[in-house]
């Protein structure tokens, strides 16, 4: 068929010869074919061109000057049909028609999840769409929001820090009460209707004790160990025990779809997080509901990398196990849910709820390396999902450890070494009262010079680890120098357990930590007189055997 035609004129008739008409038709056929390659060729790059258009992370359009939009790529089209109404959708169409070239603007649509676009026009300025603009829409909700996740993060973690600097602070203070109060039980002067005030007063001290231990819970410096844990029998054992708490009014169900789903975690921390969050979930429901406990397993997805749930340095390299909680109560309000793992951030009335129960499960979450989200709508109930990386092993009973072999050791002097003083001075007096020989020292300088000066008579150190001057951990470096033979035990407000270990912590004995027991001293003192070593546990409350020293 004819694409067009090449004429060739001149004046008068017969003007051209034949070799000229010979001529004029092959310079027609090289016109011809040289046309034909550039047809080719711009077919060619149009091709490319609508590739490129195609394939664009962004949604592009063209608009001419009057506003209509000529050209549309697939993720244009894609992005239109993600507005979540037809109002936005126009409302869209209406910014992209109308915002002048050379501007950006951001949008922000909602309900009923927020997503945010950001709209960008270019001019044309020469060509036949001269006047026109190309209009670029990139959605940057992902992008968002795992900034707001890294922003809780960061937030919530600087909290944490300070929180865990206030809990040390408090944990010496309610030594010091507790101290007093065993101290005065241990006078034969004070009468029994004292000892019941006393005990009291210990008995709220060691409430004021579980508070500070949900802040350290939360600012994720607990101290207990973590080992593989299967989390189907686990939580078979556990229903039995949240069914009773729940309640009949509740319909409690456990969906476990898995035979075996190994965590490395801590049994009692996962049970202190299935308790928050259920009695979480029983107070949404005071006219009765349902609520579900499931199990599963599920791949790490670039979906959950681009959420944010994890931490950039904590990503796992595998499969995960997902544990969801779900009820169909009352629901988080929309404004509250960014707020909802901020330690003492309540909605509950006065004095039906400390804070403090999610702050708790984020901050165990996190030291199981873990994620936790929520997701909630008013009238229709909340769903809370823990993540947890999977390790492809079997559970493992954790090992009771034996005594081992018992040996004759004279009673010594023990050295104890506080730089609060209320402490040092409370602590000392009652267990001189209770027949022990103690020297005490401010800080490692006056602890090391006591120990120099009486090193054969002492027989154990009990020392606190941060401490003007010379701290705990210097101070036992010397120590070992001089015998390494001393036994030697850490008191601490801050947490450490292996953490502290791998920043340098020196090997001892045990450590106990802040809020301090007479009772727990004691113990403590008895054992290491009574073996040569002690028996590879983990921590109780109160205290932890290292298991480090032979």
């Amino acid at each position: 068929s004819h694409k067009g035609y090449l004429f060739f004129a001149a004046q008068g008739k017969q003007k051209f010869q034949d070799r000229e008409r010979h001529l004029f038709l092959i310079a027609a056929q090289h016109t011809t074919l040289m046309l034909q390659a550039l047809e080719y060729r711009l077919g060619i790059e149009k091709k490319r061109l609508e590739q490129v258009v195609a394939n664009l992370p962004e949604g592009l359009w063209i608009v001419d000057r009057n506003g209509t939009i000529l050209v549309q790529n697939p993720q244009a089209l894609e992005l239109l049909q993600k507005t979540t109404s037809k109002e936005q959708a126009s409302f869209l169409l209406e910014t992209i028609r109308t915002l002048p070239g050379g501007q950006k603007t951001l949008l922000e649509l909602s309900p009923p999840s927020k997503r945010y676009l950001e709209i960008t026009a270019e001019p044309i300025d020469s060509g036949p769409d001269a006047g026109g603009k190309i209009v670029l829409l990139r959605d940057l909700t992902e992008e968002r929001l795992k900034d707001e996740q890294m922003k809780v993060q960061e937030r919530l973690a600087a909290v944490g820090q300070l929180a865990a600097g206030i809990a040390h602070d408090f944990n010496n203070i309610l030594t010091g009460i507790i101290g007093y109060c065993e101290y005065l039980q241990l006078r034969k002067d004070v009468g029994s209707e004292i000892r019941v005030y006393l005990l009291k007063i210990i008995d709220q001290a060691k409430r004021a004790g579980t508070l500070v231990q949900q802040i350290l819970d939360f600012s994720r410096k607990s101290m207990l160990e973590h080992k593989p844990l299967d989390l189907v029998p686990f939580l078979k054992e556990m229903s039995k025990l949240f069914s009773r708490i729940i309640g009949e009014h509740i319909q409690l169900s456990w969906n476990i779809r898995e035979t075996h789903s190994v965590i490395q975690g801590n049994p009692v921390q996962i049970q202190q997080i299935l308790m928050n969050l259920l009695v979480n979930a029983k107070d949404a429901l005071p006219a009765g509901g349902t609520i579900t406990v499931s199990l599963d397993r599920i791949p790490f997805t670039e979906d959950i990398r681009k959420k944010g749930y994890f931490a950039p340095e904590q990503e796992p390299r595998g499969p995960l196990v997902r544990l969801t909680i779900e009820d169909n109560g009352a629901g988080i309000p929309k404004e509250v849910l960014p707020r909802v793992f901020e330690p003492f951030f309540t909605t509950k009335p006065v004095g039906k709820g400390t804070g403090l129960g999610l702050a708790q499960v984020y901050g165990l979450v996190q030291q199981h390396k873990g994620a936790v989200y929520i997701e909630s709508e008013v009238g229709k109930g909340t769903r809370v999902t823990l993540l947890f990386p999977l390790i492809e092993t079997s559970a493992l009973e954790a090992s009771e450890g034996t005594p081992l072999e018992l040996t004759e050791i004279t009673k010594g002097w023990i050295l104890f070494v506080e730089d609060e003083e209320e402490v040092r001075k409370i602590i000392a007096k009652t267990l001189e009262e209770m027949g022990y020989q103690i020297l005490q020292a401010r800080n490692g300088k006056e602890a090391l010079e006591l120990f120099q000066e009486h090193q054969e008579e002492i027989e154990l150190i009990i020392t606190d680890v941060v401490m003007p001057e010379m701290d705990g951990r210097e101070l036992v470096k010397r120590i070992r120098t001089l015998d390494p033979r001393k036994k030697i035990v850490f008191t601490t407000g801050y947490p450490i357990g292996k953490e502290g270990v791998e920043e340098g912590l020196p090997e001892v004995e045990k450590i106990l930590y802040k809020p301090l027991h007479i009772s727990d001293i004691i113990k403590t003192i008895e054992q290491l007189r009574t073996y040569k070593g002690l028996r590879e546990a983990g921590g109780t409350d109160g205290e932890t055997d290292t298991g480090n020293r032979r």
